[in-house]
């Protein structure tokens, strides 16, 4: 039976961080914070089920790959919600979905290959072939995630779709002549329920963090299926320190 060698450095991020998590949950727990201290308990159960997953699978993730996710799930789960990162930094969410976008495209590129090993699922495909089935695996989780928020935001009236403050809207309801020719009017302030919130503009709910977040998924996406081909071709190492892959049984 082939044993998957952990890296050192995978292995001391992989304590850093649950170490780090235990530490701010005792913290939370003293504050009496139950919604922080949930969080962290539920990132420690994702710390240690992509570790069992990886274990059980016996997937040869390199460790570039394996200490990347496991400081995406510490910076959206702790730093992100946690220490509200989300809101203090606008980029924060932006770098996450970009981030994302990357490392499942290198997901989808290691799908081929446990695919070949079965024989009846086997297929020859060129570098450019698989680069695509990995970017729209890629695109695809993306969409996946954002219909997650949407659920969350209508049934849990949460706000994972965060508001943008618009300062003017176009459209062809303010056309007097009632042609299909949109009109742009500047907004200054909004009027909920008779009360007037001076935001500078109109609160966006939703629409354009979830099209910027696809968006920057696609990019994410699109620059790892570049480098993953290049490396299929055998022009470039730096995508293979990304691809998981199984590795043959011992005979």
């Amino acid at each position: 039976m082939t044993s998957i060698k952990r890296s050192r450095q995978a292995i001391a991020t992989y304590i850093l961080l649950i170490t780090a998590t235990v530490m701010i949950l005792v913290v939370q727990l003293f504050k009496c914070n139950s919604d922080n201290t949930l969080t962290c308990i539920w990132a420690i159960v994702q710390y240690m089920l992509f570790v069992l997953a990886v274990n059980k699978l016996k997937i040869d993730l390199p460790a570039s790959l394996e200490i990347l996710i496991l400081l995406f799930l510490f910076a959206h789960e702790i730093l992100g919600d946690v220490f509200t990162f989300y809101t203090r930094f606008k980029f924060w969410d932006d770098m996450l979905h970009t981030i994302s976008g990357f490392y499942i495209a290198a997901i989808g590129f290691a799908l081929i290959d446990i695919m070949n090993r079965w024989d009846k699922y086997s297929m020859v495909l060129s570098p450019i072939c698989i680069g695509l089935i990995a970017f729209m695996f890629s695109v695809g989780s993306g969409v996946v995630w954002e219909f997650g928020e949407y659920f969350m935001d209508t049934f849990f009236h949460t706000d994972m779709q965060m508001d943008s403050v618009v300062q003017q809207i176009s459209s062809v309801f303010f056309n007097p002549d009632g042609v299909n020719k949109a009109v742009t009017k500047p907004i200054n302030d909004i009027v909920v329920n008779g009360d007037t919130w001076n935001f500078g503009g109109y609160i966006d709910v939703g629409l354009i963090d979830t099209m910027q977040d696809m968006l920057l998924n696609f990019l994410g996406a699109l620059v790892f299926t570049f480098l993953g081909i290049r490396y299929l071709k055998g022009k470039g190492h730096f995508a293979g320190k990304f691809i998981p892959r199984v590795p043959c049984e011992d005979k």
